[in-house]
């Protein structure tokens, strides 16, 4: 594993930041998560995990966070956490929570964008869109990162939208030939891989990289405390040499990651 040796100087700065941190009382804190295998999920023995679980985990170890995860699918997450039930949402950049909440140095790269046919012809902006069918996750906001008029083409008949209610079902959807388009990310290959669906003839189509990371809410009492310590630890593995894209290396995350349950 690669070391990290910190100048003098760096030392000092970290030795002060353990000294107050490990002064600090433990503090309570709950956070919800979208299922999102496998980056955020509950593991086959009940417990959450995920690459992006297993990282921010982590965070609140080094922060001296009690974290507890509760994962939702992305309509429930959104609810649950704009109702005041959690004090932090693990999800991607969203508009909707810009005057809610505040979003946390720690944050990573999401690519999304469209699945289709190789040799077919994926749309990139909303010109192209027109006249297409396309299959999306209900509740997902990043297409409109890529056609921010989409509700209005789809009022006006432009566009047809099928929704589905979770990852696997818009895959199955799309596999039935229900729309000739799919709207995903890089990582449903996990979810191809894990259903045993071929995908050598499909082809995925980057549009939008979004960050996805840890939203606050702003109504939580520890608002601010909780940022400080997720700064904190961001700096402490990075410091240390522990991330690689933000994420847990290899080597530290292989001994704590657990898969999802395999979908059906």
């Amino acid at each position: 594993m690669t070391t990290h040796t910190l100048r003098a100087s760096e030392q000092s700065s970290t030795s002060a930041l353990n000294s107050a941190i490990s002064d600090l009382p433990i503090l309570e804190v709950s956070l919800a998560a979208v299922d999102f295998a496998p980056s955020t999920h509950i593991g086959k023995n009940g417990r959450f995990s995920g690459r992006k679980g297993e990282t921010i985990r982590m965070l609140c170890q080094i922060g001296r966070m009690d974290c507890t995860f509760r994962v939702y699918p992305a309509n429930g997450a959104y609810a649950g956490f704009e109702r005041g039930r959690h004090d932090a949402l693990l999800t991607s950049e969203h508009k909707r929570f810009e005057d809610c909440c505040t979003f946390s140095s720690y944050q990573t790269p999401w690519t999304v964008g469209i699945i289709a046919a190789k040799g077919s012809i994926i749309p990139t902006n909303e010109a192209e869109l027109i006249g297409s069918n396309i299959i999306m996750v209900r509740g997902w906001q990043s297409p409109y990162k890529a056609f921010p008029n989409l509700d209005d083409l789809i009022a006006t008949g432009q566009v047809k939208v099928t929704n589905s209610d979770s990852i696997v079902s818009s895959i199955k959807m799309f596999q039935k030939g229900r729309a000739p388009l799919l709207w995903g990310s890089d990582v449903f290959d996990w979810h191809f891989n894990h259903l045993k669906i071929d995908k050598s003839d499909l082809k995925f189509k980057e549009l939008v990289s979004i960050p996805s990371g840890i939203w606050v809410s702003k109504a939580s009492l520890n608002h601010d405390e909780i940022l400080n310590r997720i700064d904190f630890a961001v700096k402490t593995l990075t410091d240390q040499g522990s991330l690689e894209n933000n994420i847990l290396k290899p080597a530290l995350l292989d001994a704590v990651y657990e898969d999802a349950i395999p979908p059906h």
